[in-house]
């Protein structure tokens, strides 16, 4: 399905929402509605909706991939810097067809911490998290404070206290992590 017209006339489905930057060449991450295990094809084309209109774009399918398994990045033709996408930061985002014609999902859905709310316990600062970076050996915690994003080790030294009934997060953050 390359063509607008063929795309614009297919059904869309919502893929997730776009939560902030990728990298200097204006990508963004998409946070996804559900879990997804790979990319079955990369969609030419993202809707972007824009005072509750899909607006085309064209995907840089050279920049289209899987961060982990509910964060997409994807940069769009024509803004190739960080300037030119950052408006479109809490958007949702279409993709034409259904889910299962791009992507594989993953059958066990497992309760992650992804969009659970942040405490420091050192500057009592709040915040969200939008992701975990499984390093081996050292995964990190990925921490939205107001657009400024931390990455936090993850062990018990930093991470406090997870409350999966309220979906809160303690942490003690270093000073050094939040001056950088």
């Amino acid at each position: 399905m390359s063509s607008l017209t063929d795309a614009i006339q297919t059904p869309a489905f919502e893929a997730g929402r776009l939560i902030k930057i990728f990298g200097v060449q204006g990508g963004l991450v998409i946070r996804l509605d559900h879990k997804v295990a790979a990319i079955i094809e990369i969609p030419d084309w993202a809707f972007l909706m824009i005072d509750g209109a899909p607006v085309p774009f064209r995907i840089r399918q050279e920049e289209f991939f899987l961060k982990d398994n509910g964060h997409l990045v994807v940069a769009l033709s024509g803004l190739e810097n960080p300037e030119a996408v950052a408006r479109f930061i809490g958007l949702p985002v279409k993709f034409p067809g259904r889910i299962d014609d791009w992507f594989e999902q993953e059958d066990d859905e497992e309760p992650g911490i992804t969009g659970y709310r942040v405490i420091d316990s050192v500057s009592g600062s709040e915040g969200i998290v939008t992701g975990l970076l499984d390093i081996p050996g050292n995964p990190l915690l990925e921490l939205d404070f107001d657009g400024r994003e931390i990455l936090l080790p993850v062990s018990s030294e930093y991470v406090l206290k997870t409350d999966h009934r309220t979906k809160v997060v303690r942490v003690q953050i270093p000073d050094e992590l939040f001056s950088l």
